[in-house]
């Protein structure tokens, strides 16, 4: 397939720079700078460990342990992948490795039952601002890697002052202002030199709303300016109040 536009070669990994060149084909051009301290950009693998052993396979770089994550022998040198995290995008699971048992491990979070937070069949009509208040599980979680746009949110915290209506989404400080009369919001901030982030959607009920998360680096800059941008469906389940 020939591409037309750099956004039909997006490999899905943060740390390329996809591009569409003459004659309509896909390029990756990794940058190492992307990645974390240690850590090396590789098309097709993303930021990979070098552990800087030779090798013909990759049954040679094999270490036998499923928790660190699969070796890869590339360009005849072992690579060493990010530790498995065994992340699931469900909020409502407590997910971890075991080494033992060279497999992952899902255990239901607290304030969860069997994936959804108690309540939800008998929630109330949601009221502004009264319901505009408490921390709601982000299900799934949304998370980057891409530079100074890194950030995993798994919860948001909704607060309604006099003024305004703040969304707390990690460490970004979203905002609406004035809060909303109504069971919709809408959203935003904007990360000096990077993007802008927005958290938009509609309570079903008091306790829970189904939105968009989106962020758009098109207009930071800097090293912003060459990671991806994104929209997804989200759904908010409360927590707490």
């Amino acid at each position: 397939m020939r591409c037309t536009s750099p956004a039909q070669c997006d490999d899905g990994f943060a740390c390329t720079l996809d591009g569409c060149g003459v004659g309509g084909t896909c390029s990756h051009t990794p940058i190492d700078a992307m990645c974390a301290m240690g850590e090396s950009c590789v098309v097709g693998s993303g930021c990979i460990r070098r552990g800087g052993t030779s090798c013909t396979g990759d049954m040679d770089c094999d270490d036998g342990n499923f928790c660190n994550g699969t070796e890869r022998c590339v360009g005849r040198t072992c690579v060493m992948p990010l530790p498995e995290t065994c992340d699931d995008g469900n909020a409502c699971t407590v997910d971890t490795c075991d080494a033992s048992l060279d497999r992952c491990v899902r255990e239901t979070a607290p304030g969860c039952d069997a994936g959804v937070a108690p309540g939800d069949a008998g929630a109330g009509p949601f009221e502004a601002p009264r319901d505009y208040v408490g921390r709601f599980l982000l299900v799934p979680a949304q998370s980057s890697g891409c530079g100074a746009a890194t950030y995993s949110i798994s919860s948001v915290s909704f607060s309604a002052g006099a003024s305004a209506l703040t969304v707390t989404a990690g460490s970004f400080p979203l905002a609406q202002s004035p809060v909303p009369a109504g069971a919709t919001f809408d959203a935003t901030y904007t990360q000096p030199g990077c993007g802008t982030y927005r958290l938009q959607g509609t309570f079903s009920n008091a306790d829970s709303f189904m939105g968009t998360w989106a962020a758009d680096f098109s207009g930071g800059g800097g090293l912003c300016a060459i990671c991806p941008g994104m929209s997804a469906t989200v759904v908010g389940v409360r927590a707490s109040r």
